[in-house]
């Protein structure tokens, strides 16, 4: 026992390991949700922790201003929030399951506790020992997990999609060079896979650039709808549990700390403790962007099959052997790598889909889902846009002399014929060939 320290709660007494910078609430819920894999704790979610810490420090700067704390007890609540946030890891701290019973109880209570832990450390080595500040009656002054957490939620989803905006919006820029690069060269263009009419590359990377940047401005708009939090609401949304003063201090706050003007509060608390129709929103523009790279991705394996026994009209940089058998084979690696991603947040964003389903009555309660799903999904289509971009779209070259010779096919040539003349005419001028 020499290891352990006692934390009391209200159901009883809890032996937590000495050194842990939690207390009973996040230790009952370290026991309670074991994790046996990695990746599924809180703190392999760097900014949602972030942004948990991030949201405990504004509330503190509102109630300091609406003098609900003490000089004191703010400034070393907001000493201990600006100290977690300079972390490099978070692993240690915050160990709750990601995917939590409760309704992301734990989590709000593991920030909670780690806040107060450092306070009370940080207060006592400043010579003052004797001041207490209370994990829930300090640092969780004036909120729930009812409106903390998801609003913990939708601040990480929408910072971390800035960056997939950016990899998004690079991949476009690269299509527009491949434009500029091949645009005018000739290519055959296929219709249920059949030979149809001649066109141009031009017209084949000029749809997936404007497809890209729709996916952006979408991405853009369901990111920022995001940004209206239920903070405030107290709890099920019954804005009358929190005082008109910590509420009208809130989001000068909120904007300072994120560094972000576009942070809104839903006047409206009720329904933003009910509805995840944001979230929902944001994820399917996700799926949809999933489902254009895939396009995109099997596109270019199909034109870039063979050497010899395939299409072969556009070549992929070669990056790694493609068997352990056959020498001298390559294979189309990273359609494959992005098609094998963009599967994956599709199943994701299905998980995201049955979760929303699962909301009753008076507060929805599966942010886990949607931390895990979303925010694992975009990092990874974040990681798989920029490696296709730049190992793939960047030093991809075409076939010009092939393209050419194909483009000038019997059903090309007959089709212009029909356009000059009639469908029956070149259906005639067929035969007779």
């Amino acid at each position: 026992m020499k290891n352990t320290r006692r934390e009391v709660d209200h159901l009883g007494e809890v032996i937590v390991p000495i050194e842990s910078p939690f207390g009973a609430h996040t230790w009952r819920g370290v026991q309670n949700f074991p994790v046996e894999m990695p990746g599924h704790i809180l703190g392999d979610f760097e900014q949602l922790v972030r942004s948990l810490i991030s949201i405990k420090l504004a509330c503190a700067n509102a109630n300091r201003d609406a003098e609900f704390l003490s000089e004191p007890e703010y400034l070393y609540i907001s000493r201990a929030c600006t100290e977690i946030l300079g972390w490099k890891d978070y692993r240690k701290a915050f160990p709750v399951h990601i995917l939590q019973g409760g309704g992301g109880t734990s989590s709000n209570m593991n920030a909670n506790e780690v806040i107060a832990n450092l306070a009370n450390s940080l207060a006592s080595e400043a010579g003052q020992p004797d001041l207490q500040i209370d994990s829930i009656d300090h640092v969780n002054l004036n909120q729930s997990t009812n409106d903390v957490y998801p609003s913990a939620s939708n601040m990480a989803i929408s910072i971390v999609t800035k960056q997939l905006i950016d990899s998004v919006d690079a991949l476009a820029n690269a299509y527009h060079d491949l434009r500029e690069k091949f645009g005018e060269a000739p290519r055959l263009a296929r219709t249920c896979l059949q030979d149809a009419v001649g066109t141009t590359f031009d017209e084949l990377f000029g749809a997936y650039e404007l497809g890209l940047s729709r996916n952006v401005r979408h991405l853009e708009h369901a990111s920022s709808e995001l940004l209206e939090l239920s903070l405030g609401g107290g709890i099920v949304g019954q804005i009358d549990a929190t005082p008109a003063e910590y509420r009208a201090a809130l989001l000068p706050h909120l904007r300072s700390v994120f560094d972000d003007t576009s942070i809104r509060l839903n006047p409206n608390k009720a329904d933003a403790a009910q509805n995840a129709d944001g979230i929902l929103r944001f994820a399917s523009e996700l799926e949809i962007l999933a489902h254009n790279l895939i396009k995109q991705a099997r596109d270019l394996r199909f034109l870039s099959s063979g050497p010899e026994g395939g299409i072969g009209e556009v070549f992929l940089p070669a990056l790694q052997a493609g068997s352990s058998a056959m020498p001298g084979k390559v294979n189309p690696v990273m359609p494959e790598f992005v098609i094998h991603c963009s599967i994956q947040t599709i199943a994701s964003v299905s998980a995201v889909r049955m979760a929303t389903d699962q909301s009753e009555l008076d507060l929805n309660v599966w942010e886990g889902v949607y931390n895990y799903n979303l925010l694992t999904s975009v990092s990874l289509l974040n990681t798989v846009i920029a490696a296709f971009t730049s190992k793939c779209i960047v030093g991809l070259e075409i076939n010009e002399e092939l393209n050419l010779q194909r483009s000038q096919v019997s059903t090309a040539k007959l089709t212009k014929f029909a356009q000059a003349t009639s469908y029956s005419e070149a259906i005639s001028q067929m035969a007779d060939h």
